[in-house]
């Protein structure tokens, strides 16, 4: 996973930012997104201005303005976070695709995988036990060497 993000960074930042060889408008976050947004409204008032004879005489209660202005968030906030997820599960995609692994490979995949998890457990258990044995046969001679040494001793 920590390569695809930083693929995914290398893209945003080298290429697109430094290099201005792409575009990804997604990067600037909320606060490029309200300025911008900010600079449109502005643009769009104008006119309405001119068309409106009275324009200050038009007032919002101030609950309306911040229901608009929460509702436009929410949207902003969704549409940014559904770009997101379609960005990453393309990198992933790509990355796994470079790696070998198609779509249609996963399931293969997996099995394989949790065939290995099996392997590797079994392996470390075998090594306990062989650990433990070896202990214990060590153990053995050592007691059986001082068997025989107080034997000795005490048969001279």
């Amino acid at each position: 996973m920590g390569y695809c993000v930083t693929l995914y960074f290398a893209k945003l930042l080298v290429w697109d930012k430094v290099l201005g060889l792409g575009s990804t408008d997604a990067l600037a976050g909320f606060c490029g997104d309200y300025g911008q947004s900010r600079g449109l409204l502005l643009l769009c008032q104008t006119p309405l201005r001119k068309r409106c004879k009275d324009h200050q005489a038009v007032k919002m209660a101030d609950d309306e303005i911040k229901a608009i202005v929460a509702e436009t968030l929410v949207e902003q906030h969704r549409l940014h976070q559904e770009s997101i997820d379609a960005i990453v599960s393309k990198v992933v995609a790509s990355v796994l695709a470079s790696l070998g692994i198609e779509d249609d490979d996963r399931k293969e995949l997996r099995v394989d995988f949790q065939h290995l998890r099996r392997w590797r457990k079994s392996v470390e258990q075998a090594q306990s036990y062989t650990f433990k044995a070896v202990i214990t046969v060590v153990a053995t001679g050592l007691m059986g060497a001082v068997w025989l040494g107080v034997k000795v001793a005490l048969g001279k």
